[in-house]
């Protein structure tokens, strides 16, 4: 059995994706908020490698 499948033509332009800064995305309170957090999460021990559970 013989399954074609149609491929159109793209223009390679179309694929020249380039996603957003996200120093311009995110607001300044919002960086200050997940770093914080990030921190307590460090502080925490979350990312001991000696801590984390075995899958």
């Amino acid at each position: 059995m013989d399954i074609t499948y149609w491929i159109p033509d793209y223009d390679e332009l179309d694929f020249d994706f380039t996603p957003p800064d996200p120093e311009d995305e995110i607001a300044d309170r919002e960086k200050e908020r997940l770093f914080d957090e990030l921190c307590v999460l460090i502080d925490s021990g979350a990312f001991d490698p000696d801590n984390e559970v075995p899958y």
